[in-house]
């Protein structure tokens, strides 16, 4: 039945494909139904908004008719709306048949016009009703509302049985629109729906028709697609399925799908997380680094090396420190280069620097590191070049004279930029989250330094959790770009992870200044967070709370719990170790040796005392931290040797050699708790009850250093040997003085009884 303005409700239009793609969404947290939508999108057939190049070509080939759709209905079945595109109106349409005879005005008027494209309309309708559902996907990201997620997939559901429809229902469709229909009907199937199976099928009837009608840039568009496709399910096979893409391209020099397909090779390797499959990565970003020295593609040359960066950060090994070097030399090479100056990546650069410095654990160029990054993120800031996307393109400047295998088809993988050469797209941290991850970075470095340096540590941590937890509550509709919802659900579920690690940190800062109170306030938020994002506990992020939570309850005093939570299985060193591991399994390796050397540390107080299984953690202890790249493991090590029971009793040579090593050790890293415990134990061991200078300058050498490091219980127990001795010396006042702040110090420190 027409409306007033000559809109017809159809209720058989598209055959209920909308249906069956909203009950086959699953991405979000609740099933669409078939419950009516309320109201639709505004759909301007005169100035369509959406930015297809598929539409796009169809507006080129003929316009609109002079008419648009306005806000309609949507019956229970969630059927389109189907629209008389006449300029007749209602008066007109109610004539009998033979009224158009005998009017010559009219029949004039209706030889003007023309038959409407169906398939252009059908188009233009699912681009309206994707950016539809894209302006409403921040909103449905940021409160995971179950309504909102459900509108917004059956407003995809409809655009998508407007594609469907556009494919099955109409005849003569031009053979280079329907492959961009297959395209874009895949595309969103891939993203906004769990249907890969269909969208494997789509796309295999889309290179068929590419390679009948020698569409070669639409095909290598698919090629890239059902790689990803494959990849959902199975990664082995999708990287199989790149190795002969990539073949058949440098077979046709077709460079920057080399480059695409590459990338996307070694971007699915890293993604499997293993020692074997980062080596792979490795050497698919060395060939594309070959590659790009070989066309001059210098940009392309800079992203290859700072994703290798990326990937020896993944791997663990004797060989892992040099191969570091070596490609943050390269990374570096491309600095002077104007052609290379892209501010993400710029910026990706500094930080990853940093990162690499923290894990050589030098702490002079550390602080270098940090500085530079902090001065390469506060220009990037006032650089208005970087916007507030995630999405940057990297020019590939040996394609300006190339033959053309790429179009506006294609421009979500490859584009065309203003210069005629090809852009490689690529999605990367936006701004904001960059400079979160600098404030994480910023802190780690500061964290185990001085008192007044761990202060600015703080304030870091504290700065970047702002910034993450104010965007994720604000209401504002720019908190979040207006992206296609399961993007914007991984992206907030990423930065909750960010949050969870600065949380990490902040607990770690904290007990390290003896502030219980507020490590256990941390551990409390951080179980919220990881509910409030629907973070999934992986491995490693497990065994760091667990060991936070141990952590927390020895420093507390309550040593039983503590000990019940270090002895977990999971904390279990393993007899044998490959010597090449992924860097997750050698930080989980990591933390529990720390988690042995706690429990070995409990284990000497008096009740607690077992010669049988001291003998027994320290044989299984000694070869592998001793032998351990990280000297602040050698060193902690090195401090539990001094104060554990030996039967017999370890000679006073031994406990010089421990206590030698453990301050040489300190001062190399510059670990100011590590140090300060050292020069306390060793006036304790040499120094006490002894008359001199030698003894004086021992407990005021101790008495700096626990001041230096900023934990209470450290500042009183040194605090304390130094009023002894001023008070075995005769210097009562200072006794008395230094006795008042070792019992203020003592107060800070929260014990259970």
């Amino acid at each position: 039945m027409a409306d007033q303005s000559g809109h017809v409700f159809s209720d058989d239009f598209g055959h209920n494909n909308s249906v069956s793609h909203a009950q086959r969404m699953t991405n979000g947290r609740n099933s669409p139904t078939r419950a009516p939508l309320q109201q639709l999108p505004y759909l301007n057939l005169h100035q369509p908004q959406h930015a297809s190049g598929l539409a796009h070509r169809a507006q080129q080939r003929q316009d609109f008719p002079t008419s648009q759709l306005r806000h309609s209905q949507v019956d229970s079945n969630m059927h389109p709306t189907q629209c008389n595109y006449s300029n007749e109106d209602s008066s007109t349409q109610r004539l009998p048949k033979n009224a158009f005879m005998a009017s010559p005005a009219v029949s004039s008027q209706r030889s003007i016009l023309r038959e409407p494209d169906i398939a252009k309309l059908l188009i233009s309708m699912a681009e309206e009703y994707f950016e539809a559902a894209q302006q409403l996907a921040p909103f449905s990201a940021r409160t995971l509302s179950g309504k909102s997620i459900e509108k917004c997939q059956k407003l995809v559901a409809i655009g998508l049985g407007c594609l469907e429809t556009a494919l099955k229902r109409v005849t003569g469709l031009d053979p280079r629109d329907e492959a961009c229909v297959r395209l874009r009907y895949a595309s969103v199937l891939f993203e906004e729906t769990e249907n890969a199976m269909e969208a494997e099928t789509t796309l295999s009837k889309g290179i068929e028709l590419c390679k009948r009608n020698h569409y070669y840039d639409l095909k290598y568009a698919m090629y890239f697609l059902l790689a990803q496709c494959v990849a959902k399910s199975n990664l082995k096979a999708s990287i199989k399925a790149l190795d002969a893409h990539i073949s058949e391209a440098e077979t046709f020099s077709n460079v920057s799908w080399v480059y695409a397909f590459r990338f996307l090779r070694a971007s699915h390797s890293l993604a499997c997380g293993t020692f074997i499959d980062s080596n792979a990565a490795v050497r698919n970003l060395r060939v594309i680094a070959a590659l790009a020295e070989q066309y001059g593609d210098r940009p392309i040359h800079f992203l290859a090396s700072l994703m290798e960066v990326t990937a020896h950060l993944r791997i663990s090994g004797p060989e892992a420190s040099q191969n570091l070097k070596s490609s943050m030399a390269s990374v570096w090479s491309h600095q002077t280069n104007s052609s290379c100056y892209i501010p993400p990546l710029f910026v990706y650069a500094h930080i990853l620097d940093l990162a690499c410095s923290i894990r050589e654990g030098d702490p002079q160029e550390m602080m270098t590191k940090l500085q530079a990054a902090r001065n390469a993120m506060d220009a990037s800031i006032r650089n208005k070049d970087w916007g507030s996307g995630d999405i940057i393109s990297i020019p590939i400047p040996s394609s300006a004279n190339a033959s053309r295998v790429v179009s506006t088809d294609t421009g979500i993988i490859l584009g065309i930029g203003n210069d005629g050469a090809d852009t490689l797209m690529i999605t990367f941290l936006d701004q904001k989250d960059a400079y979160c991850i600098s404030c994480l970075l910023y802190g780690v470095v500061l964290l185990q330094r001085s008192a007044n340096e761990r202060l600015t540590a703080l304030k870091y941590l504290n700065q970047g959790l702002s910034i993450l937890e104010k965007d994720d509550e604000s209401k504002s509709s720019k908190s979040l770009p207006n992206q296609i919802l399961p993007n914007l659900i991984a992206k907030r579920r990423w930065r909750g992870q960010i949050i969870c690690y600065i949380r990490i940190y902040l607990a770690f800062c904290h007990s390290l200044s003896a502030e219980w109170p507020q490590v256990k306030e941390c551990l409390e938020n951080l179980e919220k967070t990881l509910e409030k994002f629907e973070i999934p506990l992986t491995k490693h992020l497990e065994c760091l709370l667990i060991y936070l939570s141990a952590i927390y309850h020895q420093g507390s005093g309550d040593l039983t719990t503590a000990l019940e939570i270090l002895e977990d299985p999971r904390f279990k060193i393993p007899t044998e170790r490959p010597s090449n591991v992924s860097s997750v399994e050698q930080m989980e390796y990591d933390i529990a040796i720390l988690a042995g050397l706690n429990t070995l540390s409990i284990l000497q107080h008096p009740k607690r005392f077992d010669p049988v299984k001291n003998i027994a953690m320290l044989n299984m202890l000694e070869p592998v931290c001793l032998a351990h790249t990280n000297q602040d493991i050698v060193n902690a090590f090195n401090l539990i040797m001094v104060t554990v029971k030996t039967n017999p009793p370890k000679t006073l040579m031994e406990v010089k050699h421990y206590l030698s090593a453990a301050l040489n050790g300190a001062k190399k890293t510059n670990n100011s708790q590590l140090l300060s415990i050292t020069v306390t134990l060793m006036f304790s061991f040499f120094f006490v009850g002894v008359l001199g200078t030698q003894a004086e300058n021992g407990a005021q050498a101790a008495s700096r250093t626990a001041a230096k490091s900023g934990n209470p219980l450290w500042m009183s127990v040194a605090d304390s040997l130094l009023a002894r001795c001023n008070e075995l010396h005769g210097k009562m006042e200072s006794a008395q003085a230094t006795m008042a702040l070792a019992r203020k110090s003592a107060v800070k420190v929260s014990l259970n009884p």
